[in-house]
């Protein structure tokens, strides 16, 4: 910017000696010195250089005020040096371009700026979508699985009842089944408990008949109290089923001899 203000806005100032021919040099009685102006003039274009530093806004209101009091300068003070007017129109125009190429560069920043954010948003609200996607998915996925879960429970629970019952089932058909063997056991013990009896009677009646008892057997045999072991033990008895057979034997030969000789 300084090597531009050197090229374009400077322009060389008048001699001393051209100052000093000038017709209304001094103003309003003012005694100072030709050097002395060109040393404020000169103090006042180092102030418009450090212009350049200022902010955008602080530039566009020193350029305003600036054209401003220049004008008002051209009214009051028409005698000033012509010299002047050409270098501070070109700082300004100098200036008013500067603000208006920084206003441009802040505006494409912003707009790149903007354009990232737009991208940014447009990615965010993708991502937001296949997000909200896979949520839905698994949403589903999960009252899918609830809904196996319940189903499951309820099969169990119902296999547990029917575990229950057929174990129920098979201790009542166990208990049936040893009840009935026990009956059948009291009955057989009925049956061989009369079977005794009846062969204790005939061997009673068959020794009566054949052999009576000596005077020692019938003192062997107990007239009261429980009977004997060998009455009821089937070692014992084993002997009176033959003999009791052998008596039945005879008595069917006997039948069958009476009713050849009756025909």
């Amino acid at each position: 910017d300084s090597a531009h203000i050197e090229q374009e806005g400077f322009e060389p100032y008048a001699t001393v000696t051209e100052l000093r021919m000038g017709p209304n040099w001094k103003h309003d009685g003012s005694d100072r010195s030709p050097v002395q102006s060109l040393e404020i003039t000169g103090s006042y274009c180092e102030d418009e250089d450090m212009e350049t530093y200022l902010s955008d806004g602080d530039r566009e209101a020193e350029a305003e005020s600036s054209s401003q009091s220049n004008e008002k300068k051209g009214e009051s003070f028409s005698t000033n040096a012509i010299y002047a007017v050409p270098c501070k129109n070109k700082k300004v125009v100098f200036l008013i371009n500067v603000s208006i190429r920084a206003r441009q560069a802040r505006e494409n920043m912003t707009r790149e700026k903007l354009r990232e954010l737009q991208q940014e948003n447009w990615s965010l609200n993708k991502a937001y979508q296949a997000v909200g996607q896979q949520l839905e998915g698994i949403k589903q996925q999960m009252e899918e699985q609830q809904l196996k879960l319940k189903r499951l429970e309820e099969e169990n629970r119902k296999l547990k009842e029917a575990a229950k019952k057929t174990h129920n089932e098979g201790e009542t058909t166990e208990l049936l089944s040893l009840r009935q063997q026990a009956q059948e056991l009291v009955d057989e013990n009925d049956a061989l408990k009369l079977t005794v009896h009846r062969l204790n009677v005939e061997l009673s009646r068959y020794q009566t008949k054949f052999r009576p008892l000596t005077q020692e057997e019938v003192r062997i045999l107990p007239t009261k109290g429980p009977p004997p072991p060998w009455l009821l033990d089937m070692k014992y008895l084993s002997p009176l089923l033959l003999a009791y057979e052998d008596r039945i034997k005879e008595k069917e030969d006997i039948n069958f001899a009476h009713e050849a000789s009756c025909h």
